[in-house]
């Protein structure tokens, strides 16, 4: 049996490290960690930014150019997307099944 507590890393090539740990579980759930957050909007930063760079990050990207498009293919996979700012960072949270489990 696998220990849970032991996770595999690898680092992508935007230099992004990944932490993830494969199960045989028909869904998939990522924390995206962005360390930002309430207490980085000081100075020339205006209160509310980070919270405002929330629910602006995941609107549109190169491959889901429509406003929104990745949330609604999200929901119509049967997953979800949500995110939330804290004090030191904003973290966004997905969970959607697998592809064997959509198939």
């Amino acid at each position: 049996m696998r220990d849970r507590q032991k996770f595999e890393t690898t680092k992508l090539s935007n230099g992004i490290t990944v932490h993830y740990y494969p199960t045989d579980q028909p869904f998939a759930l990522f924390d995206l960690m962005i360390p930002v957050g309430n207490v980085h909007n000081t100075g020339d930063i205006i209160p509310g930014t980070s919270h405002f760079f929330e629910h602006m990050a995941l609107l549109r990207s190169k491959q889901y150019p429509e406003k929104n498009s990745f949330s609604t293919w999200m929901g119509l996979q049967g997953g979800y997307l949500t995110a939330c700012t804290e004090n030191f960072n904003t973290i966004y949270t997905a969970h959607i099944p697998s592809i064997s489990a959509i198939s």
